[in-house]
């Protein structure tokens, strides 16, 4: 096996005029060195309107691929990728959005520096704004973070004459393979992709990914495997993480102090590529009963770190922002946070009618389990505990959990064991697990019964991957359509020994039986048996919804604080989360989701920022001395809920439900603590301090 190295950008905005490689080439253990005039491979995922290659001859960011090297050794390749030296035309560089936008702005692409602008509009909001008892009007920024997962990028790579196999640092094996297939121009059948076990993705390892690509296409120069496995520093820069956000929102009330207009401007800094498919920010205020929305958004190039998915993409900033303001506006009407929500949720989705619905139970069950009533206090005015303030705050937020394609296989065995196979990854999630525990319920058998093979395109079926909180829903409905088909064969070969019709059958354990008549029955394992290799089923489906419904999940979360008015640091001391995420199928996983969004959460509001360099482009804090994610001395236990609703189509989206509120909560729950109001997250404690000295200006 071979080990790579990549070499990257070192300016932001510049043609590759030479790539000189004499000297790397020639160092003993290097086995071969590509550039772009090797490889003119495009990595179709790697931005979702314009082409991008795999390597590059015109460089947009700092950290974009040059070449890349196989060697003998990590430290061969180290030093080979010292030895390359590139000659560079620069050319002006754009690195703030407002800048990008301008009509002389030099371009990043041929087409210009606006990514994409997507609108959403509902009702008259000029009008209904005008006709609003009081009006509301602020601004909010959200800065760039890094999905950060414990595993580095990391992929190995190999040949078999004409066939790839790929051991990928991937979410989604299927939509990996898919990818590589088509950018490689390879048939689907002659790719394999693996991925038994991954160490955390977070969004940021679906369908597949540059150093995929890099390591196939050494692999086939050389004619061995080769291992690429990126440094903390390369992840940071070259892998894409959130982008960041200008929001100006508008909103008014009525007599009644009932919203109804809202309207959002946003900018975001996609940097110089974009991963991310669809909205950027969510059209905000959905959950909320409002007839009048507004919605602009604008995607925009820069020559800065490339963007793409990351757990909750969109509807973190769009919620940040979004309950941020619905909190401002009710203490300036003078009506308590979670009294203000309940009066202006929404039971319908725009026009369209949730398929199931536990907001309102969210909220209450929340309150009454926070205490809030007794705790809840005028801004700036609750107990002083060790010198530090009190503050309570709260958030709301909906989730869409989308239907679509999933495929399972199940084999019931003679000895009436299951084996069931998913193309599901486990990045820490359980992913496998929960399918395990659906089959074993949809068949009635124990889960120590099921064997659940997964990760390996060779023998699973297409999985949508473990991004977009989708593995339930997609591929676990899948998962009940096979263990039902199961169980129509089982039942019609059993109706044929017991003599009986099938619909007069029913199974307890590995026992089927007729109906009101327990004594006539036969063993599970009895029926396989009559099968000469046991009973296949399989299911590949594809559903969605009617039209006029929408499918989301809910939340409400609850948050203490404690503010240091002096340092600015800000304790987060509780922690509530209470979710209608449908029926839970795994409750310990279910719990460990939200548990770990919260702590994401807490960093993205508290701590974590990709610093960018506007004079240079660089990432200043590449590293995990300087970016600081949470530790356990930085978080609370989060008490989690579930409010069980039955939903038509089982269970709904979790995994990036939870992240969603979590900023806005704890920025509700300063300004409650300290009377400032930060609108910038992180909320560092020299923001924070700096919040907190504004407001004492005001006052004096």
């Amino acid at each position: 096996m071979l080990y790579s190295k990549v070499v990257l950008s070192e300016v932001p905005h510049a043609k590759v005029i030479k790539v000189d490689t004499s000297k790397a080439l020639k160092l003993l253990g290097v086995e071969a060195v590509l550039t772009f005039e090797d490889a003119k491979v495009k990595w179709s995922p790697g931005d979702m309107v314009n082409t991008r290659y795999v390597i590059t001859d015109k460089v947009r960011f700092v950290g974009d691929v040059i070449a890349v090297i196989a060697a003998k050794s990590r430290k061969i390749a180290e030093d080979a990728a010292e030895l390359v030296k590139v000659e560079y035309a620069q050319l002006p560089t754009v690195l703030e959005v407002e800048e990008a936008l301008r009509g002389e702005a030099p371009k990043i692409w041929d087409s210009g520096n606006l990514h994409r602008k997507i609108e959403f509009n509902k009702g008259n909001f000029s009008e209904a704004l005008r006709r609003c008892k009081q009006t509301f009007e602020a601004s909010y920024r959200t800065n760039r973070v890094h999905n950060t997962p414990l595993e580095p990028a990391a992929s190995l790579a190999w040949w078999s004459g004409d066939e790839l196999t790929v051991v990928a640092g991937t979410q989604a094996i299927t939509t990996c393979r898919q990818g590589l297939a088509k950018d490689l121009g390879l048939p689907l059948n002659k790719v394999r992709v693996i991925a038994l076990y991954k160490g955390g993705g977070f969004g940021n390892k679906n369908r597949n990914m540059n150093y995929d690509l890099l390591a196939a296409l050494l692999a086939k120069a050389t004619g061995k495997p080769v291992m690429l496995e990126y440094s903390r520093r390369e992840d940071f820069i070259n892998v894409h993480g959130r982008w960041a956000t200008e929001q100006h929102l508008k909103a008014g009330v009525n007599e009644d102090n009932k919203l109804t207009a809202f309207s959002q401007k946003v900018y975001c800094d996609v940097g110089a590529y974009s991963r991310h498919p669809t909205r950027y920010n969510e059209a905000s205020l959905g959950y909320y009963d409002c007839d009048n929305v507004r919605s602009e958004i604008y995607a925009v190039y820069t020559n800065t770190s490339a963007t793409g998915n990351m757990r909750s993409p969109e509807a973190l900033p769009a919620t940040f922002s979004a309950e941020s303001m619905m909190d401002e506006m009710s203490y300036d009407l003078g009506i308590d946070p979670v009294e203000f929500r309940l009066r202006n949720k929404g039971t319908t989705h725009f026009e369209d009618k949730y398929t199931s619905y536990g907001l309102d139970k969210c909220i209450k069950i929340g309150a009454e389990t926070i205490r809030w009533k007794k705790k809840w206090h005028p801004s700036g005015q609750g107990t002083i505990v060790n010198g530090k303030h009190h503050g309570l705050g709260m958030a709301m937020c909906n989730y869409h959990s989308s239907m679509g394609q999933g495929a399972a296989i199940i084999k019931v065995n003679q000895d009436g064991t299951v084996n069931l196979a998913v193309g599901v990854t486990d990045i820490g999630t359980g992913a496998k697990s929960t399918m395990g525990i659906i089959a074993a319920e949809a068949l009635g058998v124990d889960l120590s019964d099921v064997k659940v093979v997964w990760g390996d395109t060779d023998s699973c079926p297409f999985s949508i991957g473990e991004s977009g909180s989708r593995t339930t829903t997609f591929t676990g409905m899948a998962v009940k359509a096979a263990a039902e088909d199961a169980k129509r064969q089982l039942f019609g070969l059993a109706a044929k020994i017991l003599d009986a019709n099938p619909d007069q059958l029913s199974m307890d354990g590995k026992v089927i039986f007729v109906k009101d008549q327990s004594e006539r029955s036969i063993s599970l394992a009895k029926v396989a048996e009559t099968m000469s290799d046991g009973i296949i089923a399989s299911a590949s489906i594809n559903p969605s919804l009617p039209k006029g419904e929408y499918r989301a999940s809910f939340a409400a979360h609850f948050v203490e604080v404690f503010v240091d008015l002096e340092t600015g640091v800000v304790d987060v001391s509780r922690y509530v989360a209470v979710h209608d995420s449908g029926p839970i199928v795994n409750r310990l996983t279910a719990e460990s989701q939200v548990q770990g969004a919260v702590v994401m959460g807490i960093g993205a509001s508290l701590l974590e920022e990709l610093i960018v360099n506007r004079e240079q482009g660089w990432i200043d804090n590449p590293s995990l001395y300087t970016y600081r994610v949470p530790t356990q001395l930085d978080i609370p236990k989060t008490e989690v809920i579930f409010v069980e609703t039955e939903d038509p189509y089982g269970p709904k989206t979790l995994a990036e439900v939870p992240l969603t509120p979590v900023a806005p909560a704890i920025a509700n729950a300063v300004f409650n603590a300290t009377g400032a109001r930060l609108r910038e997250i992180p909320m560092t404690p020299e923001r924070v301090l700096k919040a907190i000295t504004t407001l004492r200006s005001e006052r004096s």
